[in-house]
């Protein structure tokens, strides 16, 4: 229960008459933080869960963005890049069977330990080397191979972590994690590369869902995309023709489907498809924000903002299943509906969604989003969080106020408590009937 503390007697009036709120989402900036996200993460180090930023940060009032890593819960953002240099391309939770850890991948400057040169594991306070054999050297011909975690997922034969080896001929692998060391479970074909990983629990059992270029795995065919049940392959007999960059599981309450998405053209075409084991169906065609952009789905995620879960997709559309949404847009099941007036223009390739407590965080190309600007990360916030405790300390007080009015100045989609298109003085009255309803947990 979130305490109210009204400063005046006026408030403590409109409290008495306050009505029950329709649950309302809402958006919000991270506290002002700034980025050009490379990848998100959310880790708990020791100190508590918290997300973690890879790419080109910004603190608040900060020019130029520095390529860091960045640790952020609210009002709390540690910079933790400080013991590395170069530049960190993705983030993963690994776990190898004692425990999390966090990894970072990209192009360090290290170069004298290769361990190093492309990988850096987080203690809680310093970034040092990985556990040995969690970077793999691969004999002649194949020269170096990098081996890119993707993800730890419940199978037949127990948790397992899987993972790509990538050669130097752009060749990959299939590889778990075998306790010492990764172990490869197909053989390498010519030319062809994993590209994209996703869990999905079919009919009560758990399979890894593989998409990327190739014809065939372990010798069954496989158009593009591919099952690993643990012990087997399986090949998909028809696909959609698009260029997948995305796939999520998603149950809309009659059990988890696949999804698929993708796209990258600029005159229309069917850019989201559901699997439900037997059929492929088209959910939508998304059409371009802006004439000459390249339309696609980049990202998807499932999240409850308070109305129920619902899968989240973010790309660069102006609508998605016929109904207007700007970049961003949520699928319950059944229907489309937009999140608040969505993200602002943008062309990126390379949006990223992570859930993260009562908040959906996307990171992208953008600099407007529900109606104020939040520069390449904002948050969509579940109506279950307290709106009117704006600077989130578990109390409602004069310091919301403050909060609100500061925030309100800066442009953050915060601000917009009415989630229309324009910040302006409707907000503050909604803030203050908010205020006086108070918050219920």
């Amino acid at each position: 229960m979130v305490r109210c503390i009204m400063p005046t007697l006026a408030l403590c009036a409109l409290t008495m008459a306050a009505e029950a709120q329709v649950c309302q989402p809402y958006w919000s900036s991270l506290d002002g933080l700034q980025a050009v996200t490379q990848d998100l993460e959310v880790f708990d180090d020791g100190t508590g869960p918290a997300l973690f930023v890879a790419g080109y940060v910004a603190l608040p009032g900060q020019t130029p963005f520095y390529h860091d890593i960045v640790k952020w819960r609210p009002h709390r953002t540690e910079v933790l890049a400080t013991s590395i240099c170069g530049s960190a391309g993705w983030l993963r939770t690994v776990d190898l069977g004692a425990g999390p850890m966090l990894v970072a991948s990209g192009d360090f400057c290290d170069y004298s330990i290769p361990s190093l040169t492309w990988y850096a594991l987080w203690t809680g306070t310093t970034w040092t080397y990985l556990p040995p054999g969690l970077m793999i050297f691969a004999p002649p011909p194949y020269f170096i191979g990098l081996t890119f975690p993707a993800l730890r997922m419940q199978t037949s034969a127990g948790a397992m972590q899987h993972g790509t080896l990538r050669f130097a001929q752009e060749k990959d692998a299939l590889v778990i994690w075998n306790g010492e060391t990764w172990k490869r479970v197909d053989p390498i074909g010519a030319n062809r590369w994993m590209e994209h990983f996703c869990h999905w629990r079919r009919n009560g059992q758990d399979v890894l869902v593989v998409w990327g270029e190739f014809t065939s795995v372990a010798g069954v065919p496989a158009n593009k995309l591919a099952i690993f049940n643990g012990a087997t392959w399986e090949g998909f007999a028809t696909r959609p023709a698009l260029y997948t960059r995305c796939m999520k599981a998603f149950d809309d309450g009659t059990g988890e489907k696949l999804y698929i998405a993708g796209g990258g053209t600029n005159n229309g075409g069917s850019m989201i498809w559901r699997w439900d084991g037997s059929t492929w169906s088209d959910l939508g065609n998304p059409l371009p924000s802006y004439p000459g952009t390249i339309t696609h789905v980049e990202a998807m995620e499932v999240f409850d903002d308070g109305r129920g879960p619902a899968l989240f997709v973010a790309g660069v559309f102006n609508q998605a299943g016929g109904v207007p949404a700007r970049n961003f847009a949520r699928y319950d099941g059944t229907s489309w509906s937009a999140v608040g007036v969505g993200l602002g223009h943008g062309s990126s390739f390379g949006y990223k969604l992570k859930v993260f407590g009562d908040s959906l965080v996307i990171g992208g190309e953008f600099l407007n989003v529900g109606g104020g600007q939040s520069e390449g990360l904002a948050r969509w916030v579940s109506c279950r969080a307290c709106y009117p405790d704006c600077d989130e300390n578990g109390r409602l007080d004069i310091g919301d106020f403050t909060c609100f009015l500061t925030r309100r100045a800066a442009r953050d989609p915060y601000a917009n408590c009415t989630v229309d298109a324009t910040i302006d003085a409707s907000d503050f009255v909604c803030f203050m009937n908010k205020y006086a309803a108070g918050c219920g947990r």
